[in-house]
């Protein structure tokens, strides 16, 4: 079933730029074979991350995801079955954005955590105002 995972972490201190350009161009290599689509959100201080793709291969990809050293605290914000990709034309594209704001804190504090053990049976809603702040964010 076609499904959208989305998370956010912090980002290590000793998180480079080049360490960044790195997980995007693995990303951009490896993605393309799994089928799986999405965009990357960085700051100083975050990750925010949105991945599309067959639900069994994002949870996959998340359990490696969530062991890197580059970020620490990953949570899942949303993981839900979906129609068609938001970002079917992205492979893997990154971008630096400053959401290390007060709204941005504000916006998500109140999105409580999914446990990715949970089946796409469970009562998931499309997190409409998340996927209004990625846009906002990313276009």
């Amino acid at each position: 079933m076609l499904t959208q995972l989305i998370y956010v972490s912090s980002r290590s201190v000793s998180c480079t730029q080049e360490e960044i350009d790195a997980i995007l161009k693995s990303s951009k290599n490896n993605n393309p074979s799994l089928e799986v689509t999405g965009v990357l959100l960085y700051s100083k201080h975050r990750f925010l991350q949105c991945l599309e793709g067959e639900y069994k291969v994002l949870v996959s990809l998340y359990e490696k995801i969530k062991i890197d050293t580059r970020h620490t605290q990953s949570t899942i914000l949303a993981l839900y079955p979906i129609f068609k990709r938001e970002f079917s034309d992205w492979q893997m594209m990154g971008k630096f954005v400053n959401f290390d704001t007060t709204e941005f804190q504000d916006e998500i504090k109140d999105m409580s955590s999914v446990d990715i053990s949970y089946s796409l049976e469970s009562p998931f809603h499309k997190p409409t105002r998340l996927m209004r702040l990625i846009h906002k964010y990313f276009y």
